[in-house]
């Protein structure tokens, strides 16, 4: 593998190989990021494409970070001429990758297949796993589950990470770097991707078009990914709970607080009144939403109406907080960790500042941390940060909300994967 990798930190080099992948028809490509905390607020100092040849391109964007603008890599990921050409950005956990290159370089990902997103599909399609309880998968489980080559070296790299958190902003480049970040995005090109896209099937497309929507708006529009997810969780459990009521054949059917919480999203027929209603505690636990859903609820599936608390459900951990997909991990799932390891992932639904000074604190700074070789300075640098004092302190705008995102892609793209 190594003898087919090639760094790249001249614009001039990037731009012949960024013209390369565009002219090709069917054209799919592997992604992957490597960086300091890399996320919102982490920079992204190495940015890696894998082909169907097995050719892998690192381009090394702290060094030359001109290569994003200058060497045609953002219009390489954002361009719709690549999604014409049916051709795909592979990518595994595409959430800490998305998140700082829209904060560093303003760069919206689209066209992206994310694996971990396609394995929590399936998941739900053959197993009938609810995509919001499937776990997170590492990027070496993912690939011996599906028929990849797996990193011999994550260990090793492990090992690394824990002692250097500087470790992506070293120059120059070891064999180990090398090999780590090239094996990212080798492994998922040409057999895991081909692999999963055999497995899916037409009815599974739209389930994973929104989720890798989801994936890659996680941090640039965190509310409407959670609000988008917590909808979806709902409408699954209420469809479990119609199920369950319409399949009873007993007098009487027992429901947990949850399922009765629920309930006011259904239209219960009498019968199904009589079977719920069997003690005079149920019925009090009733009463409090069916008073409300005659105030402010239109009984729909999907209203989402009523107080966020009722729709918080805390008291099931094992759906809301305990390494869900819905969850984030911070790491991508990158080590190879079993996933009864894992711990519970934080919560990723925070307010980010505005782009437009993230961007321009970056590019300003980052002449100086390659002119002075000064990597330590990433420890400080935030593309949050700010000069400004406060909400009237100058003209630039960039206390507004978020524009507007893309679109997610819609069903019939998604049959052409």
């Amino acid at each position: 593998m190594i003898k087919k990798v090639k760094i790249v930190t001249k614009t001039k080099e990037c731009s012949s190989i960024v013209r390369h992948i565009m002219s090709q028809k069917e054209k799919v490509i592997s992604i992957d990021g490597e960086g300091v905390n890399l996320g919102p607020s982490g920079p992204m100092t190495l940015l890696q494409f894998g082909t169907t040849e097995e050719n892998v391109f690192i381009f090394d964007l702290l060094s030359c970070p001109q290569l994003m603008e200058d060497g045609g890599l953002k219009d390489l990921l954002e361009s719709d001429e690549i999604l014409k050409r049916r051709a795909l950005r592979v990518a595994h956990d595409c959430r800490s990758d998305s998140g700082a290159l829209y904060h560093q370089f303003g760069v919206v990902l689209s066209n992206v297949f994310d694996t971990q997103a396609a394995h929590a599909v399936l998941q739900q399609q053959d197993a009938g796993k609810p995509v919001y309880k499937v776990k997170n998968i590492s990027l070496n489980t993912l690939c011996s589950t599906y028929g990849g080559p797996v990193n011999p070296r994550k260990d090793q790299m492990k090992s690394l990470y824990r002692r250097d958190q500087k470790f992506w902003s070293r120059r120059p480049l070891t064999e180990d770097m090398i090999f780590h970040a090239a094996f990212d995005v080798y492994c998922l090109l040409p057999a895991v991707y081909y692999n999963i896209k055999s497995l899916l099937r037409p009815e599974s497309l739209s389930m994973l078009n929104d989720l890798c929507y989801e994936q890659l708006m996680t941090y640039i529009r965190p509310e409407d990914v959670k609000s988008s997810k917590k909808q979806r969780k709902i409408d699954m459990e209420v469809l479990d709970l119609k199920h369950k009521l319409n399949s009873a054949h007993s007098k009487q059917v027992v429901l947990s607080n949850r399922e009765i919480r629920l309930l006011r999203y259904l239209e219960l027929s009498p019968q199904d009144r009589a079977k719920i209603e069997g003690t005079p505690k149920v019925a009090k636990k009733l009463e409090r939403p069916r008073s409300r859903g005659n105030s402010n609820d239109s009984g729909s599936l999907h209203s989402g109406s009523g107080n966020a608390e009722d729709d918080n459900f805390s008291e099931d951990s094992s759906v809301d907080g305990t390494g869900d997909y819905d969850d984030h991990l911070s790491n991508k799932g990158d080590y190879d960790i079993s996933e009864s390891n894992y711990s519970s992932f934080s919560d990723p639904f925070t307010s980010y500042t505005s782009p437009a000074h993230s961007l321009s604190n970056y590019r300003v700074s980052t002449p100086e941390l390659i002119l002075n070789g000064n990597s330590d300075q990433f420890s400080s640098w935030s593309p949050g940060g700010s000069s400004c004092g406060g909400m009237n302190c100058c003209t630039c705008e960039c206390h507004k909300k978020l524009p507007m995102s893309p679109k997610p892609l819609k069903l019939q793209t998604a049959q052409k994967l």
